[in-house]
This record gives structure tokens, C-alpha cells and sequence, in this order.
């Protein structure tokens, strides 16, 4: 179960709902549940409201003949990474490096970008040897993007108000003509995927979990 993006005092402030009124709260709370479900697995991403610790599996064969080389970035599976605990080639634990402040150092270090892991002088010495990464990534909760929230109070919103528009492309009220979102991505409509967009995972995985 993917944790919950937003609140419920936060979708009933959009909804104009005042705090004493309580009548859909239980409701809204299923929908807050059902829409953070949704927007983790529509963005690949099962750490978008809390930290998780990781363990995976990097492999790369060195080139023929060669049995020590410098082991390339490796971009990790999920993001943004949080702290490296470990990264173990063989038996050997490699330093992980929290600055990297002169070129004699050598170990592993993470950059910037939260997801690229960098190795310094630090060479893979077997060429059947895996790498073996532990490390944390994800949003706590207090650190959830502003997008990436709001665009989950507005499922959250769509999906309230989805008995008005079920089943219809396009609806005559009054005169006028009210065209609907097609809730084809997730149950979510167009708007509400691209607003996901920068916070989807498109990169394959790089070795299993």
C-alpha cells in the first residue's frame, strides 16, 4: 500500500468542506488512500510519501581481457536517494564518501541529483563480481513536492465528483455543452497525468531488487 500524498484538511479546503462538516470525511479519506495508490503506480514509484530502504543487484562485465577496471556511474533504481548505507563489489565494502574532497580519496559518493552513484579510485577487481548497493530514497512526508501533493488532492477531487461525469464524453446542461475528461490513465484524466509527469520513474531498472 502506497502511503497517502495529501490530507484530508487540505482536500476539504480545496472542496470549500468547513472542518465541523463530517459527513464525507470517511469517504475522502478511502479516496485520498485510492488516489496516492493510483499516482504510485502510475509513476513506477512506490516512495512518493516515505523513505524505504533498498537493496539491489548491479551487474557490468568489464571489456575482454580486462580483469580490474573503474567501475562506471551506476544510476539508481529509485530516487532521491537519501543516504548510501552500503556498496559491497565481491567481498570487498566499498567507502562510501560523504565529500569528496581531493582526488586521493576512494570509495563511492552520491550526486547531486540524488540518484547518480560516482566511484573514485575505486576499481571493480572481478569481472563476475556484482555490485550490491544498499541505501534509502523517498519522500517523508513532510517533503512531499507541492506538485506532486496537489496533484494528488485534485484526483482526489476528480474522483469525488465522478458520479457527474461517469460514462459521458460530453453532456448538454442548460444549453450548454459540458465536455468531460476520459478517465483512461489510471482513473485519472489527462490533466491530472500530465500534472504527474515530472515525477514519473522513466528509467528501466537497472538490476533486480
Amino acid at each position: 500500500m502506497y502511503a497517502n500524498l495529501t490530507t484530508l484538511p487540505a482536500v476539504k479546503r480545496i472542496l470549500k468542506i468547513a472542518d465541523i462538516e463530517t459527513a464525507d470525511d470517511e469517504l475522502l479519506t478511502s479516496l485520498i488512500e485510492s488516489a496516492s495508490d493510483l499516482i504510485g503506480r502510475y509513476c513506477s514509484r512506490d516512495n512518493l510519501g516515505e523513505v524505504i530502504t533498498y537493496a539491489e543487484t548491479y551487474w557490468q562485465r568489464p571489456p575482454s581481457g580486462v580483469t580490474t577496471f573503474k567501475f562506471p556511474n551506476v544510476l539508481l533504481n529509485h530516487y532521491p536517494a537519501v543516504t548510501i548505507t552500503s556498496a559491497v563489489s565481491g567481498t570487498r565494502d566499498l567507502p562510501v564518501l560523504t565529500t569528496v574532497e581531493t582526488e586521493t580519496v576512494s570509495g563511492v559518493f552520491l550526486q547531486d541529483d540524488r540518484r547518480t552513484l560516482s566511484f573514485l579510485n575505486t576499481p571493480w577487481l572481478q569481472s563476475v563480481a556484482p555490485l550490491i548497493v544498499t541505501y534509502t530514497a523517498g519522500y517523508a512526508p513532510a517533503d512531499i513536492p507541492g506538485g506532486l501533493a496537489l496533484a494528488a488532492r485534485m484526483l482526489v477531487i476528480e474522483l469525488y465528483r465522478s458520479p457527474q461525469s461517469l460514462g459521458y464524453k460530453s453532456r448538454g446542461v442548460s444549453g450548454e455543452n459540458q465536455v468531460f475528461d476520459d478517465f483512461t490513465k489510471f482513473g485519472m484524466s489527462g490533466r491530472i497525468a500530465a500534472m504527474l509527469q515530472p515525477y514519473r520513474n522513466m528509467v528501466p531498472p537497472a538490476g533486480p531488487r
